[in-house]
This record gives structure tokens, C-alpha cells and sequence, in this order.
């Protein structure tokens, strides 16, 4: 089955989907280990895909710097059925594009899987750290935000 089958049949990219890539290997450090998604496309299977990647690491040394979480959201335990740390940070400094090549290959391995659509309030809150950013450039922001 060809991936565009795969699409049309069975995964819907739409912004603030949650996925779980197991085994995801991180850009920067090849590390590999399971990770969260938060897709940031304008439009349904939109490729390449902007990926805000969550981390719940709140009580390392970076982020007890409150400079360092700035243009961040902080998912608190309770507000999404998909984190359960005590505080999930979504970094807008954090965000990373994924190529469609690279998605059909994990989600046809059954490395990523689509958990579901992030809960509103929370795309909300997303959408308007975006709008009022203090560190993302303009056209970054416009290209965030679908303009």
C-alpha cells in the first residue's frame, strides 16, 4: 500500500495532533528514545510538518531558569489525558520539521502513532504564546500561526 493509501485511509495530520514516535532520534544528539509530538501544520497532512516536541524534564537545571521558559506552555497534571508528569513544557524554542519521507517511514514501521487531538483549551494556549512571542521572528510566527 503506497503511503499517499496510507493517508487517505488512516492517518490524519491535523494541528495539535498528539503522537508517540517510539524510538525517535533526537536531531541534534542521535539520542534514541520514545517521544511526544505536537504537530503544527496549517492544513491536513501538510508536509513538512513543524513538530513542537514536549519534554517533562521541568525540574532540570534549564528550565529552573524562568528566562528559559520564556515563550512556553506548561501542561500542569490533569489538563491532558496524554501527559502525565507533574508539568509537561511545550518550548516554542523547541520546534522542529519533520519531512514527509521520514514520517511514512515510522508510522508505516508502527514507530509513530497518532494518540489523538490535543485538548482545546491547550491548542489555545499554543496558538496565542505563538501570536505573542518574544523570541520567534516575525515570519516565523506568521508561518506558525497559518498567514
Amino acid at each position: 500500500m503506497s503511503f499517499n493509501s496510507l493517508i487517505e485511509n488512516n492517518l490524519y495530520v491535523e494541528r495539535c495532533t498528539v503522537f508517540k514516535w517510539y524510538d525517535y532520534t533526537f536531531h541534534e544528539t542521535g539520542e534514541i528514545r520514545d517521544k511526544y509530538w505536537i504537530t503544527l501544520n496549517c492544513k491536513i497532512n501538510d508536509f513538512p510538518i513543524n513538530v513542537i516536541l514536549p519534554t517533562s524534564q521541568y525540574n532540570n537545571n534549564y528550565y529552573t531558569n524562568p528566562i528559559n521558559l520564556i515563550d512556553c506552555i506548561i501542561i500542569n497534571k490533569g489538563e491532558s489525558q496524554y501527559f502525565d508528569a507533574e508539568k509537561t513544557i511545550l518550548d516554542l524554542k523547541n520546534i522542529i520539521k519533520e519531512e514527509k519521507y521520514t514520517i511514512e517511514e515510522a508510522y508505516q514501521d508502527k514507530y509513530l502513532i497518532r494518540l489523538g487531538s490535543l485538548e482545546s483549551d491547550i491548542c489555545s494556549k499554543i496558538e496565542d504564546t505563538i501570536k505573542n512571542s518574544d523570541l520567534l521572528e516575525q515570519h516565523i510566527i506568521n508561518k506558525l500561526l497559518c498567514k
